[in-house]
């Protein structure tokens, strides 16, 4: 196969894993599921994680920018009582978000899929 046969490839696998994780993130009970009126379980995770296993941890940290990026629009439209933890754009009386907020949302979605990718690279070389 050649170079760019297999960069269209893969340029393929991570538009679909991004589509993937949009329709879950829109679909209501699919991506975000609500547990109580505070807290939301989240599945998108799963996309990510497959894809920094197949990919590697460079797209598994784009594919976790794009899980920030729908919690943060998620928040930003339905927000909860926790909503300005993950959006600076939501206000709770006088709690509002900030750049921390930003932080919080977009840092530890894309060390999912940096360290899944990684830990994955380095259990396939002590095998």
């Amino acid at each position: 196969m050649s170079n760019q046969t297999r960069s269209t490839v893969k340029l393929v696998q991570v538009s679909l894993l991004i589509a993937i994780m949009v329709v879950m993130a829109m679909v209501p009970f699919l991506g975000y599921i609500p547990l109580t009126p505070t807290i939301r379980a989240t599945t998108i995770h799963i996309p990510v994680i497959i894809g920094a296993i197949l990919l590697g941890p460079r797209v598994g940290a784009l594919l976790g920018f794009v899980f920030g990026l729908t919690s943060l629009i998620t928040n930003t439209i339905n927000g909860g009582v926790t909503a300005f933890v993950f959006t600076p754009f939501y206000q709770l009386g006088n709690t509002q978000g900030n750049f921390c907020s930003l932080i919080i949302c977009f840092v530890p979605r894309i060390l999912i899929g940096v360290v899944a990718g990684l830990l994955f690279q380095w259990i396939q070389k002590v095998d």
